[in-house]
Parts: structure tokens; sequence; C-alpha cells
């Protein structure tokens, strides 16, 4: 990733950011922003266009008054960057509210430039797959702690299916919907607590506006949402009612995020994997095995090269695996119901003839973790 606009149709910039290498030619961008009505009503009927030059891709997506640019290499996929733009343009409305309100006076894109670009410094396999991070807990674990919170929603004021704890940068439970639980994942991990024990902040989620709080229990951050015209006196003594229920519960959970190594679910013939879960969200992208940065590296880049080249195509009807072989590398992708797994081979230690069933049974693995 390599530059980030937003830039209204009067052809202002309201938001620069160069994140990696050189800067665009604003003089260009402004140009082209001059002309943007006719442009967008010809090119942009999806919203979302990309332009490809010999050395880089830039995409454009309007939303009513505004155009939000973004300018990568040519290394990363199309798919991937259309994601991180919709993305963009998601935290935007979660913040701002409906994008047909946004006006230059009150909508500061500058001022939650940190959030919007912390995708693109950060990015992550739950960014690109549209996943969330989440810490393994037992069935049985998970039901209790849905009881507990079902309990808390239950009051005046606090919004139906709207509460979640945080562990760390992961999801310990949600209850909200995959999306409002990835804009809230993506706005605490570019402004978390820190020293303070809560904060409170104002968002749009399903047509209306609420209050979003966030409160410090120990090791985990409990987040629920209210009304707009309720205060947190209301809910004080319910929270507090909630931490000691939670804490005193002692339930098998972490109190940390655990690690999640590859080790747990292949063997020495897998360098990489990625698995996603379509409908829950659920991602896992193991740290790699130990060994020298630059082998470390090649993997990686590896991988996501034959990732970009895959996740496009493994959505289409019909397609549900795919196998790409190059030098010493064997990747495989398969998708099975809600199940979404990418795998990078060892060709010297993985025979053609066992990659479905090596996959299988990391997928049984990967069940079983979950």
């Amino acid at each position: 990733m390599e530059n980030f606009y937003v830039i209204n149709k009067a052809g202002k910039i309201l938001l620069s950011k160069n994140i990696t290498g050189k800067k665009l030619d604003e003089n260009l961008l402004l140009g082209f922003s001059s002309s943007t009505s006719n442009f967008c009503q010809s090119l942009f009927s999806e919203g979302i266009r990309e332009i490809i030059t010999s050395e880089s891709k830039i995409l454009f997506r309007e939303v009513e008054n505004y155009i939000f640019v973004l300018h990568s290499s040519l290394n990363i996929g199309s798919h991937v960057l259309k994601t991180i733009i919709k993305d963009i343009v998601g935290l935007c409305e979660f913040i701002f509210g409906k994008p047909s309100e946004w006006n230059d006076s009150f909508t500061d894109f500058k001022g939650i430039q940190d959030i919007l670009c912390n995708q693109m410094f950060e990015l992550n396999p739950t960014t690109i797959v549209k996943g969330i991070k989440k810490v393994s807990i037992e069935d049985n674990v998970q039901d209790r702690i849905d009881k507990l919170l079902a309990v808390f929603e239950n009051q005046d004021g606090i919004c139906s299916n709207s509460t979640l704890i945080l562990l760390g940068e992961s999801i310990l439970y949600s209850r909200f919907s995959l999306h409002e639980s990835r804009m809230i994942l993506h706005y605490y991990k570019s402004r978390p607590l820190g020293s303070q024990v809560m904060r409170y902040v104002p968002v749009y989620t399903q047509d209306s506006w609420n209050n979003l709080y966030f409160v410090k229990m120990q090791n985990f951050v409990f987040v629920f949402k209210t009304f707009i015209d309720k205060t947190y006196n209301l809910f004080k003594y319910r929270v507090e009612e909630f931490r000691i229920s939670l804490i005193q519960s002692r339930l098998d959970i972490p109190i940390e995020e655990p690690p999640v190594l590859l080790r747990m679910f292949a063997k020495r013939d897998v360098f990489a994997l990625l698995y996603v879960n379509i409908k829950t969200g659920n991602t896992i992208f193991p740290q790699i095995r130990p060994g020298p940065e630059i082998q470390q590296k090649e993997i990686i880049n590896i991988f996501w090269d034959f990732y970009y080249q895959t996740c496009s195509l493994i959505k289409i009807p019909g397609v549900n695996e795919i196998s790409i072989n190059k030098d010493q590398y064997r990747f495989y992708a398969k998708t099975e119901n809600v199940h979404r797994i990418f795998i990078l081979f060892s060709s010297e230690f993985i025979k053609p003839e066992n990659i479905i069933s090596t996959t299988n049974e990391i997928l049984r693995n990967i069940k079983f973790y979950n």
C-alpha cells in the first residue's frame, strides 16, 4: 500500500496519507477530481473502479460527494484492495453516520486517519479476508458467557445482541453481527484504552445512532451498545455486577491472548496456512515455524502471491479447489461449505496424491480447535 486520499467533488483533497513509496502527483489527482462526476457516471457503476499502470494500481470509490482513492503496488491483489476500500468506507459510516449527511464542515477525515490507515499499515489476514481474530474456548464456556451477556442486555437502554468481550486484540466472545464486530475491532486496535478504565463513542449502526462503551475488566475489555440518550450512570451498577459474575464464574478462559502456532494444525510438510469461516468470520493464520528471517519472508511473500492469484477464483460457484505448483512449493486452496482454507506445502515433503487427505486432516484439527 502506498497512498490514500479522500477528495470531495469540488476537487479539494481532504485527507492525504503517504504510507510507503512515492506520493502520487497531487496535481494529476486534482485534475482527475475536477471531472469526477462525468467520469464516475461512466465508469463507476459498481462504486469501485480500478486503473492499472505499468507500476501501480489505483482504486476509486465514489460515496455521495466524496471519492476515496487507494494507490498500491502491483503485487497486492485487486480483490484485497477492494476489500480494504470497502472497509474504510464502512468505518467512516460507523463513525460519521449516513454518507448522504456527510459534509466538509463536520466530517473530519483527518481526525480519524489513524483508524482508517491502520488497516493499510498493518495489512493482516483478518483484514484481507474480512474476518475476525477469535480466542478459542470450549463450547460449554461459550454458552455460559452468552448467558451472562444476555442477562446484561436484558435491561432498558441496552441494545439487543450488542455486547462483546475483547482479550488483547482478539474477540473472546461477541453477540454483535460480524460487520459490527469487525468495525469495533478495527476501532479498538487503532485506539486501545491504554490507562483509561472506560470510554464511550457515538457510533452509527443499523440506521441509527448509539453509544458504544468500552470498559476495562482486568485483562478483558467489555463492550456494549446503548441507546444514544442513555448515560453510563444508568448502567454502572449492572456493569459492576457483570464484572463480578465474569471474574467469579471460574470459567476456563485464558487471561491473555494465546499464541496460535502452525504445529497445532499441521505437520512439517506445511509452510503456512490461512483459514476463514465465511459465516462467523473466524480467521486463523498461525505463526510460521522459526527459521532464518530471509526464509520466513520468502515463505510469507510466496504464500500471499499465491493467495492473491486464487482468492477471487475460489469464490466462483462450482470452483471448490485450486492447486498451483512452483519450484519447491505446492499451494492448495479449498472451499467446503462455510470453511475456506489456503495452504502452502513443501513439494519436497508432500506428494500430490496426499494433498487432499492432508488438507482434510488440517481442517479437522481447525474445527476441533474452534
